[in-house]
């Protein structure tokens, strides 16, 4: 019975772990950090740590929590870390991860600073509705707004 109720705490602790980190400029002096997991969590599970020094996060940001086509997708999270030092390095641990990440802040602004940028386009996801599913695919499916 103790075997059963340690693993079922296990699978608990597992579901409420952060994965899925992402960074995006917000703004000057400001970076957001996303974050999924598969259990909504609440607290310290909702807030993001975040300073100058990986032993020392003295700032905290509370996230906001959303469930797209929720439970099987998951829960997700995002915080807005703001009053970063222009272009230094700071750390941040979200939810209940172990882990502490870093990044380095945007810099000030009009500062002459290398850019580096990806660009992620997402089609996103949706249940056709019962005639799409009777009619042949079409390549743009999921942009489609649903019915």
């Amino acid at each position: 019975m103790f075997l059963l109720a340690a693993a079922a705490a296990l699978v608990a602790a597992a579901a409420a772990t952060p994965t899925q980190f992402h960074l995006s400029y917000a703004g000057d002096a400001s970076m957001r950090v996303a974050w999924k997991s598969a259990k909504e969590v609440f607290g310290s599970g909702a807030e993001c740590a975040f300073g100058t020094h990986p032993a020392r996060l003295t700032s905290v940001a509370p996230a906001t929590i959303r469930s797209y086509l929720a439970p099987a997708h998951g829960y997700h999270y995002s915080a807005l870390l703001e009053a970063l030092d222009p272009g230094a390095p700071f750390f941040y641990r979200c939810g209940d991860a172990a882990a502490v990440r870093n990044g380095t802040a945007p810099a000030a602004r009009g500062a002459a600073a290398p850019l580096a940028m990806a660009v992620f386009g997402d089609w996103g996801w949706c249940v056709p509705s019962a005639s799409a599913r009777a009619a042949p695919p079409t390549p743009r499916t999921n942009a489609q707004p649903q019915p």
